[in-house]
């Protein structure tokens, strides 16, 4: 009897590890994100923060693309989803009732995002990296430019300002990636995130 004592109170001691481990690192329960992966503390970080979430309690996703829609959507949420106040936008492809609405719609008006010609803001399209890098440097207010953008490689002329800032306050630390030009992984965005918020 004694040693079944035993056993039970180890286990419960270890369920209690276990617990406090996630409690304490919500990476942990996410079962695609390995403990030793580059991104984990960028993941456990934007989990803590509730600036995003995971697919469903145990997936994060790492190597998924994000749509316009969705980096808008971590933005709005890294604010705490403040009131519109009235603000509207006007692109015809986001209608009010998509669960993004209220995120371009702040996003918009305070000129963190700007449609493409003809009214559209493309809310499904994949984000690039640098289209990301000039996200946060509208949401940061367009900061001077003081990195140097062509030491990054190929990029596009319209991003360049915001590719330097990018280098020069760390955003593009620990974030391993071909071309700025490619399409920007939820790990990717969550270790930008991430740097953002310590630089």
């Amino acid at each position: 009897m004694k040693k079944c004592l035993c056993g039970l109170m180890a286990a419960v001691l270890l369920a209690g590890t276990v617990l406090a481990a996630n409690h304490t690192c919500p990476a942990a329960a996410m079962t695609d994100v390995a403990h030793d992966a580059w991104y984990h503390t960028a993941v456990d970080w934007v989990l803590s923060n509730g600036v995003m979430s995971g697919f469903g309690a145990s997936r994060f996703g790492p190597d998924a693309t994000l749509t316009r829609a969705q980096v808008v959507q971590v933005l709005y949420n890294k604010e705490g989803q403040p009131a519109l106040n009235g603000a509207a936008h006007s692109f015809s492809d986001v209608p009010v009732n998509q669960w993004y609405n209220n995120a371009v719609t702040w996003a918009s008006s305070r000129g963190i995002v700007s449609g493409y010609g003809g009214g559209v803001f493309k809310p499904d399209d994949p984000v690039t990296i640098e289209q990301v890098f000039v996200i946060l440097w509208n949401y940061e207010g367009n900061p001077p430019l003081t990195g140097d953008a062509d030491a990054v490689g190929p990029h596009s002329e319209w991003a360049g300002n915001a590719i330097g800032w990018a280098q020069a306050t760390g955003l593009m630390d620990n974030m391993p990636f071909d071309r700025v030009t490619d399409p920007a992984s939820r790990a990717q965005t969550a270790q930008m995130l991430m740097n953002l918020a310590r630089s």
